[in-house]
């Protein structure tokens, strides 16, 4: 291990801080309890913790409830909480005079998609809470949780249905694998999200002041900006003339996500929409490779290679994501790019800091907007004409109220606007709960999932966790109980997902939404971990536009014809 993480592993562990070696949240024991053995968690079948909750019933049994759930960054907390409320709900005992609760939980992705394809001489699970599950509704091992769920009133709130209360982004998403996404119909529900997800940029307010320097704007800025910060140099929990950017382990790869980011933002969300479609608007053409040549796929990867060439803390390649988040929190680095889940498996290490009186105000910011984008506003003459569009969209003005009405277009107005609506990124369902076909408690496990979408498992949910979002239409921004248990740098994600009256927060398309994108279309299907690629200098060391054209050479007409068949079926 190189000196610089040394010595941060030294002060964290006089910090009483210990890191771990597993990426979000791994590690741990085993259990057996209610559905076979299960690594790295554990089992809740002891009435450890709960209230009134009977526990280790009949795995077998109809009123026994079955819980499996990935834990990952957002933690159980909420998880808990939400079974011992139930258990209390005067009508769930009503329905289920013997029922029962059997709770097991692991950090590790495979577990859920083990359990579902064991079948039930193994899997006992009446419910599963894992990542990406959809695939398993065409192998005909989830149940059609539409009329169960979906179409069925929530608990205690008559004549709202737990469909009211999805939005409409996640419904797009969880809509049956054999939809075509181009056609209104009777969709049916196989999977029920229970993560309302978010990413962007987290800067430290607090050093950036000190060096009095402004949140960029714009691409161009944030690069003017770093390359002003490696030469200003600043003080930081470890020792005075630090000069890091950034601070991300580079192998967990989350920079790819500002890719998508970008991406979206040059070709608007159309533009990622015809993407995922195919079509060529040029030549009025769906399922068209043509696509893969959208000029902003290039322009966003290229400012993702600037940045990591550039500005990547320099141990990104030692240690693990642990060790750089704390870092990161002691004031190593000035900007990091990770999930709203940070804040939650952070939080041990955030409240030791705290208590050693090394605090920093750590904040979500929005992303900047790609400089690139100028190649589309022909009235905007230059980066700082831009910066100062933007800056009136900030101020929630429209064009005709902004100062730089004389000289940029509307059109061109509307085009920045838009893309500054694209403040960070959401990726709608991919935490879903599903219900195995062959489970023994499915009306049970239904009816866990409907309490889900009440108003007081809601709120519960974001105060539990400390401000994750669940994906519900309530709004818990403007709920001033609820808001109070928000730890800072959830709240200003909140800030950010509000928006402005004139300029709410817009999500791009998701992928799974889209015909090509159910057929394996992605936005970037290079493999390798292009944060590695773009920090390391060896000779592998691949360019933004190398990398694109690996992408077309795999989009062959062979792989692409064969994409489009699938899509078809």
């Amino acid at each position: 291990m190189n000196k610089k993480l040394t010595k941060l592993l030294s002060l964290a562990m006089a910090l009483g801080l210990t890191l771990s070696a597993t990426a979000c949240g791994g590690g741990g024991t085993s259990s057996t309890t209610g559905g076979g053995t299960t690594s790295g968690g554990g089992t809740s079948s002891g009435n450890q913790g709960y209230t009134d909750v009977p526990m280790g019933g009949n795995p077998d049994a109809a009123d026994t409830l079955d819980i499996y759930l990935l834990v990952h960054g957002y933690g159980q907390e909420w998880m808990k909480s939400a079974i011992n409320k139930f258990a209390t709900q005067t009508w769930v005992r009503e329905k289920y005079p013997n029922f029962s609760v059997n709770y097991d939980f692991d950090s590790i992705d495979a577990t859920a998609s083990q359990k579902l394809s064991a079948g039930a001489s193994i899997n006992k699970y009446d419910v599963i809470f894992g990542v990406n599950l959809q695939a398993y509704e065409t192998k005909g091992m989830i149940a059609d949780l539409t009329d169960s769920v979906f179409l069925s009133d929530v608990p205690g709130e008559e004549g709202t249905k737990v469909i009211d209360k999805v939005p409409q982004r996640f419904l797009e998403r969880i809509k049956n694998a054999s939809a075509d996404p181009r056609i209104d119909g009777n969709d049916s529900y196989f999977v029920v999200p229970y993560v309302n997800g978010f990413w962007s940029m987290l800067y430290n307010a607090t050093i950036l002041e000190q060096l009095q320097l402004e949140v960029p704007l714009t691409t161009d800025q944030f690069l003017e900006t770093a390359a002003q910060i490696k030469t200003k140099t600043y003080a930081w929990a470890g020792g005075a003339g630090n000069t890091n950017v950034i601070n991300n382990c580079a192998s967990d790869n989350y920079w790819r996500g500002s890719y998508d980011f970008w991406w979206s933002q040059y070709e608007g969300v159309e533009g990622v929409a015809n993407f995922y479609e195919g079509y060529d608007p040029l030549e009025d053409m769906y399922e068209s490779s043509a696509v893969l040549n959208q000029a902003g796929r290039l322009k966003a990867l290229e400012v993702v290679e600037d940045i990591l060439s550039n500005y990547s803390h320099k141990d990104s390649q030692s240690g693990n994501y642990k060790e750089h988040q704390t870092a990161f929190l002691m004031g190593d680095g000035i900007f990091h790019y990770n999930g709203d889940y940070f804040a939650s498996e952070m939080l041990t290490e955030i409240n030791t800091l705290k208590q050693q009186n090394i605090q920093y105000d750590i904040k979500y910011m929005k992303m900047p907007v790609i400089s690139a984008i100028r190649e589309k506003t022909p009235s905007i003459a230059d980066d700082a004409e831009l910066r100062a569009v933007i800056k009136e969209i900030d101020a929630d003005k429209t064009w005709a109220e902004s100062s730089v009405k004389d000289s940029v277009t509307e059109a061109d107005f509307k085009v920045i606007a838009a893309a500054r609506c694209l403040s960070g990124w959401s990726a709608p369902g991919s935490h879903v709960a599903v219900v195995p076909s062959y489970a023994a408690g499915k009306g049970v496990a239904a009816d866990f999932l409907r309490y889900l979408y009440t108003d007081e498992a809601i709120k519960d949910f974001t105060i539990s966790s400390g401000g994750i979002l669940f994906p519900s239409t309530y709004d818990i921004a403007n709920d001033a109980e609820v808001m109070q248990s928000v730890q800072a740098i959830h709240k200003s994600k909140m800030e950010l997902l509000k928006g402005t009256a004139k300029y709410p927060f817009t999500y791009s398309i998701a992928a799974a939404a889209t015909t090509l994108g159910r057929a394996g279309l992605e936005s970037l299907y290079y493999a390798g971990k292009f944060e590695v690629n773009f920090v390391q200098t060896g000779t592998n060391k691949q360019s933004a536009a190398e990398i694109l054209q690996s992408e077309k050479n795999h989009w062959n007409k062979n792989t692409w014809d064969q994409m489009v068949a699938a899509s078809q079926q």
